[in-house]
């Protein structure tokens, strides 16, 4: 790994680490009863049922079903920030969170520090410093332009009367493809483009099956969701750099989801004002590369039995790996 790439990488990894991607434990849901028609902030359909439809954040007041509440954003002050217009209160809570993580994971910083070696400590406490007024920076003027290509879907769970049609969306902004009918592989090969002004806004590529008649429609919009969930895929706008096309594996949104099969997708994204040197995927590789590397050899009992002769640290990660 040249220099270049390998301060570009770290400085990415710590980045993470002083703000990272989720926090389970963000917002405080309780249970919640709708006393009008109302839906979900996440998947957008109804809060079905009589009583307590549904769960609402004590702190930011996001409202959503129960089983959403797992894939929620996890920006909760941000979310009250923006119900409160107060931009003073929504820095002062990144930067108290900021503050939290670094005091509170010294440890894995040095271990991410050891790994590169690439600073000394004292530059390192410059660089985590750089990287906090960095993250104040994009929450206040944060812009992309995010495109999704859909493609195509392969192994999804078999349906009789197969009307499978694709739905994207990045913060409030919702868009779908037209609905595939048949047997066959589904192929649509259409794309969206969003602007983002959030720097954790999630991408929400969810597939659906869409019910064929009336009554099935009409009966579902006023119980349950719409049309039939087959799964998706959750990608923050912050993990999407250059173009890529990529299969991703559908995941479920509760236990109970019976789901199968993959979406291809070309996703990019291109913030205003960001460096990148590299695409998102080679940076990770690259981490991983480096953080075995590191744990490799700093064991009193190596991952795996390094060859004498094996005396070049990148030559040992290609052989073992």
């Amino acid at each position: 790994m040249d220099e270049d790439m390998r301060v570009h990488v770290y400085k990415r990894a710590v980045e993470a680490l002083v703000y990272p991607a989720s926090d389970p434990d963000a917002h405080r849901f309780e249970k919640w009863t709708a006393h009008k028609p109302t839906n979900c902030s996440e998947c957008n359909s109804l809060l079905w049922g009589l009583s307590k439809q549904g769960v609402k954040c004590t702190s930011c007041g996001k409202i959503c079903h129960e089983r959403c509440a797992t894939i929620a954003s996890q920006e909760c002050f941000q979310i009250h920030d923006q119900h409160s217009s107060s931009l003073d209160l929504y820095l002062a809570a990144i930067s108290e969170k900021m503050h939290r993580t670094v005091i509170n994971n010294t440890i894995m910083f040095k271990t991410l520090r050891d790994a590169f070696f690439v600073v000394s400590e004292d530059d390192n406490d410059i660089i985590i410093e750089e990287i906090r007024r960095k993250i104040l920076n994009l929450a206040q003027t944060f812009s992309a332009v995010v495109k999704v290509k859909v493609i195509a879907a392969q192994g999804l769970n078999a349906t009789k009367d197969k009307r499978v049609y694709v739905s994207v969306a990045v913060g409030q902004s919702r868009k779908r493809t037209k609905t595939f009918k048949g047997d066959g592989i589904p192929y649509w090969n259409e794309e969206f483009s969003f602007e983002c002004y959030n720097y954790h806004e999630p991408i929400q590529i969810r597939v659906w099956n869409e019910r064929d008649t009336a009554f099935a429609m009409v009966k579902h919009k006023l119980t349950k969701e719409p049309d039939v969930f087959l799964g998706e895929k959750v990608i923050e706008v912050r993990r999407v750099g250059a173009p890529r096309d990529v299969w991703y594996k559908l995941e479920r949104r509760t236990t109970d989801s019976q789901v199968s099969g993959s979406i291809n997708v070309n996703l990019s994204a291109i913030v205003e004002n960001d460096i990148t040197i590299a695409p998102f995927h080679d940076q990770y590789m690259r981490l991983h590369e480096q953080m075995f590397v590191h744990m490799h050899l700093t064991q009193s009992s190596p991952l795996l039995p390094i060859s004498p002769e094996v005396k070049q640290i990148t030559s040992s990660y290609y052989i073992y790996m």
